[in-house]
């Protein structure tokens, strides 16, 4: 199963930095990932799930944690 660190790693190489001490509870944005880069990783999320997110579900990407969740939810309920 793929991370959200993955997913944001894929979205933008260099947030390499960014992830490496990134606690998963953090939100993303407070820690500098910015709107476009979220827009990507909602783009590979939809990808990797095999269809477009709900609204309520874009509003979850927040935090590393929230991303997999949504991910585990997603795979577990196959």
């Amino acid at each position: 199963m793929c991370s959200a660190r993955r997913l944001l790693l894929e979205a933008n190489p260099s947030s390499s930095p960014l992830l490496t001490n990134l606690d998963d509870a953090a939100s993303l944005l407070d820690a500098g990932v910015d709107s476009a880069q979220l827009v990507e990783l909602s783009l590979l999320l939809e990808e990797r799930l095999g269809r477009a997110l709900k609204a309520e579900e874009l509003d979850r990407l927040t935090t590393l944690r929230s991303i997999d969740e949504l991910l585990q939810e997603h795979f577990e309920g196959r």
